[in-house]
């Protein structure tokens, strides 16, 4: 297989599949590691940051590259959109700036990295192609950067924060579902069943963003619910 071609969606990663479980057991090893040296990370901070900071570039410039030389640019699929692109952005300026307040956005969007692990869609065969290893590191990536702002720089999130958040998350998907129909077939957060959506293709689209949002609220309740019980004296972000 070659390690720069597309790739046919049959020959893409299937859920549970050898490449996703390995995929799956390389963040639970590498995420893992992470957090057990912690200490190790919070003494070492600037050069963690550095290190996550090559590592996300080195990244972004593979997927944009492939995007560009190998598909050609498309509204339909090209713009920064989904939101594990729009988490490795924000992830790649925190970790360049520093930046917390980044983190009213990024705290919450990372969430749905875990959806992604569990339930790939239409991804690249994870090692024997360039998406592949683009897509994984990416994931890890957002994660070690979700770690590194609530553990290392003591980010807590705040109901107020949390209401504005699912606002925001609201009016973006909105636009973006009509934007996927204004240049085609636009498969941006895949709301469209008739698209790229994972799965109950058959279900409206209002339905589906209805209840992807109370999911999304309910995930967001219980993310800020237990941060604020759990704190612990570091600084709170307004």
């Amino acid at each position: 297989m070659n390690f720069w071609n597309d790739v046919p969606f049959e020959q893409r990663v299937n859920l549970f599949d050898t490449s996703h479980i390995m995929f799956i057991l390389s963040v639970i090893v590498i995420v893992g590691l992470f957090i057990y040296k912690l200490d190790v990370v919070k003494r070492n901070k600037d050069l963690t940051r550095k290190i996550l900071i090559g590592i996300s570039a080195i990244q972004l410039i593979a997927l944009y590259s492939w995007s560009f030389l190998e598909l050609g640019f498309s509204l339909e699929a090209g713009l920064p959109i989904h939101l594990c692109r729009m988490s490795s952005l924000l992830g790649m300026y925190f970790l360049i700036t520093e930046d917390t307040r980044v983190f009213h956005a990024l705290y919450y969007m990372s969430a749905f990295v875990i959806i992604a692990i569990m339930m790939p869609v239409n991804v690249h065969p994870i090692y024997t192609h360039v998406i592949g290893y683009s897509y994984q590191i990416s994931h890890i990536m957002i994660i070690l950067v979700w770690i590194l702002g609530v553990l290392v720089y003591g980010y807590r999130p705040t109901f107020t924060i949390m209401h504005k958040a699912i606002l925001a998350l609201l009016i973006i998907t909105l636009l973006v579902w009509r934007f996927n129909y204004l240049v085609g077939d636009g498969e941006y957060l895949y709301l469209r069943g008739d698209v790229n959506r994972p799965f109950l293709k058959e279900m409206h689209d209002l339905l589906w963003i209805s209840i992807t949002l109370v999911i999304s609220y309910i995930i967001m309740m219980f993310m800020t619910y237990i941060l604020r019980e759990k704190e612990d004296g570091l600084p709170t972000s307004e």
